[in-house]
């Protein structure tokens, strides 16, 4: 549960930073 969690807010976090650059 907790690995998964932090895999998908790991995804969200690189989405995230290559749409701001």
């Amino acid at each position: 549960m907790y690995f998964s969690q932090g895999l998908g807010q790991q995804k969200k976090n690189l989405i995230d930073t290559a749409f701001k650059k």
